[in-house]
């Protein structure tokens, strides 16, 4: 679903359709932040990372979105691999 994701990002936004862009950010980010509030964390991750990479391609990597999108993720991923 990622791959989809982040294709479609990419034709919305050489289309000039920044709405739809934002839809597909904002579907990712809603359902990692269900996922992860229900406990599924290997989802919740797979979902952040979705919302990145779309993110990251529209708005650059130096966006403050991209950068709380990064943190999130990061944080996650360590404490799925057991760190604190």
């Amino acid at each position: 679903m990622e791959t989809h994701d982040y294709a479609l990002a990419g034709i919305y936004r050489a289309q000039g359709s920044h709405a739809k862009v934002e839809q597909l950010y904002s579907r990712a980010l809603n359902l990692a932040q269900v996922y992860r509030s229900s406990g599924r964390y290997a989802d919740a991750e797979s979902r952040y990372a979705a919302a990145l990479a779309i993110l990251e391609r529209v708005r650059g990597p130096e966006d403050p979105s991209v950068t709380a999108i990064r943190r999130r993720l990061a944080s996650l991923s360590e404490w799925l691999n057991g760190g604190t």
